[in-house]
């Protein structure tokens, strides 16, 4: 019998590829091992204070847009920031991490009280549905990007405009 994965990784797991495909706020994101779920920090609201803790790095961006890198690698990348988080909870237990800047570990303080927290729960936002056409198409343009076809920076257009025509709103 298999054991079923622990639900901290899988939404860890998810959260990576959320971030990845949020176009507007794709650096707002933190994974926060306390709470293990992923928050956006505000930075009119949230002070995220450099305390010197290592990088944890997840070795290439480009590997997070690989669904098959995701399923062979990501496992050890959440061993890597369980046990850094281990190491440095007890001095600061707010600890945020993103994958972006080499894997960034940072303070989160509140501005209005100066106290560590998190971001207050917010019931999530329900999304248009994307029609599956529209989905498939914006993975194409990812796969055109990933074997050299385009750059990444025309597939994020691509999708942006694919999102803006099945979803009908403007994207920023």
């Amino acid at each position: 019998m298999q054991v079923p994965p622990d639900p901290a990784y899988l939404r860890f797991k998810d959260g990576i590829v959320k971030t990845r495909d949020d176009i507007a706020d794709r650096y707002r994101w933190r994974w926060s091992p306390k709470d293990t779920k992923w928050y956006t920090y505000s930075i009119k609201d949230w002070i995220l204070e450099d305390v010197q803790v290592a990088d944890t790095p997840v070795t290439s961006m480009v590997n997070l847009w690989q669904e098959q890198w995701l399923d062979l690698h990501l496992p050890r990348v959440f061993e890597a920031l369980t046990s850094a988080y281990g190491r440095s909870r007890a001095r600061w237990p707010t600890l945020v991490w993103t994958y972006l800047g080499g894997g960034d570990w940072r303070n989160v303080t509140s501005r209005r009280t100066g106290v560590p927290d998190r971001p207050p729960e917010q019931p999530p936002k329900k999304p248009a549905p994307i029609p599956q056409e529209c989905l498939d198409r914006m993975t194409s343009a990812r796969k055109l990007a990933e074997d050299g076809y385009i750059t990444s920076a025309q597939a994020q257009q691509i999708i942006r405009q694919i999102a803006e025509e099945c979803v009908g709103v403007d994207l920023p």
